[in-house]
């Protein structure tokens, strides 16, 4: 892969971000070509947690991006195909993802820059070659309604391997993600939806598939959340400064600006907002066996962003 490429991420103020502007009337922070995404705020009420009321910046980005991952048999064993893809916000610079990431305003070239590699591949595929299409959502405390297509796509052609590309093997990238902040996020999210070959014994658990997805349909209906758009300017307990948005005892999240220089990508300068944590989180997963068979212990959550049947946003898990 790349031996070097030049990268420079420098934190500016909201002043000097190209292309980027808060709105006069709502105060929300946009992008001038009106796509990418937007910072927004949000009111919520919801009848489950310890607050049920509350205002937030969160990140409005309508479109539904591709998360797709190409396959291909190498004597008889599926390789997937990985960029060594360099990302502002990551810690290490560079993480091994999904074949294709891209939001529709990247992929449609709204900034002026190359098309994704390997994009036909998802935006073409023919229903035998598809192994995995799913849409899910995406950190509904953080993204409003967000959802990416999931894919991933069997090939036979002879595909050119990119610089920045390699063909690997499932048990190696599993290998891989025991490594900190080696594989990232998303294509650890595409590769979970892939069922393996012996694997039915895996679903002989305390709860069948039927029992789950009733249990989830029950909690919808307990549960209400309303999430509706506000200005950023009306989000309360929040301070839009020259170089952040931050909530006032400084808690959970804020937004900053960043100026961006990695060569290597479609674009290789823009500016834009980044949401960075104000401490480190934690998840963890229980894990137990119930007649030799691993559980993990996981729970219904109710987030604020999350796609709801509604435009105002209830009987939401």
């Amino acid at each position: 892969m790349t031996a070097e490429v030049h990268v420079r991420i420098d934190r500016v103020p909201f002043r000097d971000l190209k292309g980027w502007r808060f709105d006069t009337e709502t105060g929300d922070l946009v992008h001038q070509s009106g796509r990418f995404f937007s910072v927004v705020g949000l009111n919520v009420y919801t009848n489950t947690g310890t607050v049920s009321r509350w205002t937030q910046p969160i990140i409005n980005q309508p479109e539904v991006g591709i998360l797709g991952i190409l396959c291909k048999d190498f004597g008889g064993v599926p390789h997937y195909l990985m960029q060594a893809k360099i990302e502002p916000g990551n810690v290490n610079c560079v993480q091994l993802s999904p074949t294709v990431q891209a939001t529709r305003s990247n992929y449609m070239q709204v900034h002026g820059g190359k098309r994704p590699a390997y994009l036909d591949y998802f935006l073409n595929a023919a229903s035998g070659q598809v192994i995995l299409d799913q849409l899910q959502s995406e950190q509904g405390a953080r993204f409003y309604r967000k959802r990416n297509r999931n894919m991933i796509v069997r090939t036979e052609d002879d595909v050119a391997c990119g610089e920045d590309f390699r063909w690997l093997t499932l048990p190696q990238i599993k290998a891989l993600m025991r490594h900190d902040n080696t594989v990232n996020m998303d294509a650890r999210t595409v590769f979970s939806g892939l069922r393996e070959t012996g694997a039915d014994r895996s679903l002989d658990g305390l709860l069948s598939v039927d029992e789950i997805l009733h249990r989830i349909s029950h909690l919808k209906g307990k549960y209400e959340l309303t999430a509706d758009r506000i200005g950023l300017r009306d989000v309360a307990d929040w301070t839009v400064a020259e170089d952040e948005i931050v909530r006032k005892d400084r808690r959970f999240f804020r937004v900053i600006g960043v100026d961006v220089t990695i060569e290597n990508r479609e674009v290789a300068h823009w500016s834009q907002p980044l949401v960075e944590p104000m401490q480190e989180g934690l998840c963890v997963l229980f894990a137990k066996r119930f007649d030799g068979v691993m559980h993990y212990l996981l729970q219904a959550k109710v987030e604020c962003g999350n796609l709801q049947r509604r435009h105002r946003a209830r009987r939401v898990l």
